[in-house]
């Protein structure tokens, strides 16, 4: 009863991105130190901060966001996309 699945935070499909994307991943890091990937959890981080500016969980909840690496694949990227 408290799982759901939410299914439009994928960017078009698996190690697909935009700069939308890339630019939370950006300010992510400078929020907090925290370095992600365009694969995994980049969208991670993009779906929970979105859905804390929905109001979707409710006051004082606590949000546990597990970071399952991944970060290899950001060398895929153009050079200078990314801040870290």
């Amino acid at each position: 009863d408290n799982a759901r699945l939410f299914l439009n935070y994928h960017f078009g499909g698996y190690a697909k991105y935009d700069q939308t994307l890339i630019d939370l991943m950006n300010d992510f890091f400078k929020l907090t130190n925290i370095p992600t990937d365009f694969v995994y959890t980049g969208k991670l981080a993009y779906a929970v901060l979105d859905l804390i500016k929905k109001d979707h969980f409710p006051q004082a909840s606590k949000i546990l966001m597990i970071h399952s690496g991944g970060l290899q694949g950001n060398a895929s990227l153009e050079k200078g996309s990314l801040i870290f």
